[in-house]
């Protein structure tokens, strides 16, 4: 809080400022976060500025205020209360984060077997999944240079829904017979 700031305001001075100055810069003038803030001002029946009236006043619209309820209602905010509160709260909360992270690495690892006996069955689809993929992967690379050495050898004319003829790739993956290259390729599989 800067020292010009008082750490009391009354509820039509904090009316005034919260429309006269964007909530995150008036909340770190006091000391307080912007949600502290707002928190404040609904405790207290103030209204806020809603979401894009800085926007519009920066284009040279000036959109509407909300009306102060009850300005006869004019108690003093020590805001010297909330700022210790706040602070006790953020040291708290700091407090048992650290405690959560000292218990976390207090912890053993946890060891998982290589074979497990009867595990469920997307745990089974998931373990297949991934033992396939290296094999895959090398599929993938072969068939790729294959396509790269000769990619002519790789496309059949078909006949189109209009009778025109055109080039697709052959599925070499889809092939029953694996003993022989489709290319004639010793690569290509």
């Amino acid at each position: 809080m800067s020292s010009t700031e008082s750490p009391t305001l009354t509820r039509s001075q904090l009316y005034e400022l919260i429309w006269t100055t964007p909530r995150n810069r008036l909340a770190q003038q006091y000391g307080l976060s912007d949600v502290g803030l707002s928190k404040l001002c609904r405790r207290h029946d103030v209204p806020q500025p809603p979401r894009g009236y800085w926007a519009k006043l920066a284009v040279g619209k000036v959109p509407p205020r909300a009306r102060l309820l009850h300005p006869e209602r004019d108690p003093p905010i020590d805001l010297r209360a909330l700022t210790a509160a706040e602070s006790l709260r953020r040291e708290k909360y700091q407090r048992d984060r650290d405690e959560r992270k000292a218990w976390a690495e207090r912890l053993e690892p946890v060891a998982v077997p290589e074979r497990m006996n009867r595990p469920h069955p997307l745990v089974k689809a998931t373990q297949a999944f991934f033992a396939a993929i290296p094999g895959q992967l090398k599929r993938d690379a072969r068939r790729s240079d294959c396509l790269t050495t000769n990619p002519a050898k790789h496309r059949r004319p078909t006949t189109g829904a209009t009778g025109a003829s055109t080039a697709v790739h052959c599925p070499s993956r889809f092939r029953r017979r694996r003993s022989t290259a489709h290319c004639g390729s010793s690569t290509c599989s």
